[in-house]
C-alpha cells in the first residue's frame, strides 16, 4: 500500500519482507531476506559546532 503498488487477488500469497526508508524527503523500499528485528530510528548530522 505504501509503494501504491496493486494487491493480489489472491489473499494467500505471501510476500518477502520491505524496508521502507526515508531519504532525504524521498522514500525508497529495499527486500530484504528477511527480518531480525524491529526498530525504529532517525539519524541526523551533528551540525558544524561538533565536526573536527
Amino acid at each position: 500500500q505504501v509503494l501504491n503498488l496493486k494487491q493480489p487477488a489472491d489473499e494467500t500469497v505471501q510476500h518477502p519482507p520491505v524496508l521502507i526508508l526515508n531519504a532525504g524527503g524521498e522514500q525508497i523500499a529495499l527486500v530484504v531476506d528477511q527480518l531480525l528485528a524491529g526498530r525504529e530510528m532517525v539519524i541526523k548530522t551533528l551540525g558544524n559546532h561538533l565536526r573536527r
